[in-house]
């Protein structure tokens, strides 16, 4: 039976879920009348062709394997009511449901909900497992199958046994540069105010979701190429533009005036891992950190924070993510709950994250586009209490937001999405 390595991230998701459940969890509208009893056979088909059943996970030599076999999922049909917003509620009950890991594990649910002639399939999956450009891909192959039938060809086949004790691809080359980078990494963190947390071990998560139509679509892709910058760059900076007054304490003190966040990044290139039926997870990250004082536009800090992701893309910082992850496992063993609990608000204070795809890069055939809905949600886990999961299709933006709810209320993520709504309007009134 073969067997892999949990590499540094991995690991990590391990321990953060024994504090709260580390979910993601992915819709996708599919435009065909819901069939159960097909879905589940698909469902069942595509998990035991591509081996993802019966996960092991031995803690003690760090390493897991897929030992195979039958699979039997269980689809919870949601009802939706009409005028309501069920598709939310169960989003955000899903991302606080954990997956039961003692012995075989099944690392995957699923829920669908009818909508007229259409209906919404849920994938849920314990985030260890796998990124989402893994899940885009398992996920396609079963809209194909359950809509094609035999016509679709073949499920993919994965391999679900990287070598994750391999080394990042030319590392000696940026060693130095990490080294050198490591005192202003740590100066800005230590610039960085804290979030409030109101109980430490309250994990409770809360969801909302929000969309850039086409019209906004166009607006943000055209000032991201007037400015300069990428559209991940756009939304970090709005993002910490639209957290400022909700950090307006940081004005008061002497030292912590910044806001940071963070946005992941997909290392598959790094480890030599870009082989898109690679199945696992491969991730970093990188922080950038602005001030971002009264009365400052969307341009000054987009051009701010793309000053900083240039030097972190170019240099490859982000992967230091990795050594600060290796840190954390080292001292975790050794910290009392309540303590492990405010690791990383007291030493990594960043404010909210995001993770970014563009799935029209997934259905890159001529023939072939995306489904005209698909939605992503993240758990917040110990790292951060805020994380929006931006996904393009076509020529909109959907946004998952989750939040702990210790941290951020509803109100407040509403201010954050009426700072969104700002910025777009600047940006179409600047056009005119």
């Amino acid at each position: 039976m073969m067997r892999a390595k949990l590499n540094t991230f991995q690991r990590t998701v391990l321990m953060w879920n024994d504090m709260h459940p580390y979910n993601a969890v992915h819709v996708v509208k599919i435009s065909c009348r819901l069939d159960p009893a097909r879905l589940k056979n698909v469902i069942d088909s595509c998990l035991e062709a591509c081996g993802l059943t019966n996960l092991m996970i031995d803690r003690n030599r760090k390493e897991y394997q897929y030992n195979g076999g039958k699979s039997d999922v269980t689809i919870e049909i949601i009802r939706g009511e009409e005028g309501g917003d069920t598709l939310v509620s169960e989003i955000r009950r899903q991302l606080d449901v954990p997956f039961d890991l003692n012995g075989e594990i099944k690392p995957f649910r699923f829920f669908a909900m009818e909508e007229g002639g259409a209906f919404h399939l849920g994938l849920i999956y314990f985030h260890l497992i796998a990124g989402a450009d893994s899940i885009i891909v398992l996920i396609k192959s079963l809209i194909e199958k359950y809509m094609e039938g035999e016509r679709s060809g073949p499920y993919p086949v994965f391999d679900l046994y990287p070598n994750n004790r391999c080394r990042v691809q030319g590392w000696s080359r940026y060693l130095v540069k990490w080294l050198v980078s490591l005192p202003r990494h740590v100066a800005l963190l230590r610039r960085s105010c804290r979030p409030d947390f109101d109980d430490l071990v309250c994990y409770d998560t809360g969801f909302e979701l929000h969309s850039f139509g086409p019209d906004d679509y166009a607006v943000l892709v055209s000032a991201a190429r007037k400015w300069g910058v990428t559209l991940n760059d756009l939304f970090l900076a709005m993002l910490l533009k639209a957290l400022s007054p909700l950090a307006f304490r940081r004005l008061e003190a002497t030292r912590r005036k910044d806001i940071s966040v963070a946005s992941i990044v997909n290392i598959r290139k790094d480890l030599a891992f870009d082989n898109p039926r690679i199945f696992g997870l491969f991730l970093g990250y990188f922080n950038v950190s602005h001030m971002v004082p009264g009365g400052v536009d969307l341009k000054t800090v987009s051009e701010a924070v793309h000053a900083e992701t240039e030097k972190i893309k170019k240099n490859r910082l982000y992967l230091w993510a990795l050594a600060e992850m290796r840190v954390a496992l080292l001292l975790f063993p050794y910290f009392f709950s309540k303590r492990k609990n405010k690791f990383y608000s007291k030493y990594h204070p960043v404010w909210g994250g995001i993770t970014n795809i563009n799935l029209n890069t997934f259905w890159q055939q001529a023939d072939e586009k995306p489904p005209e809905v698909y939605l992503r949600a993240v758990s917040t886990g110990s790292a951060t209490p805020l994380v929006l999961s931006f996904t393009t299709v076509h020529d909109k933006i959907s946004v998952g937001i989750s939040y702990k709810e210790t941290v951020f209320s509803k109100e407040d993520i509403r201010t954050i999405l009426s700072g969104f709504s700002m910025d777009i309007l600047q940006l179409k009134g600047d056009r005119q």
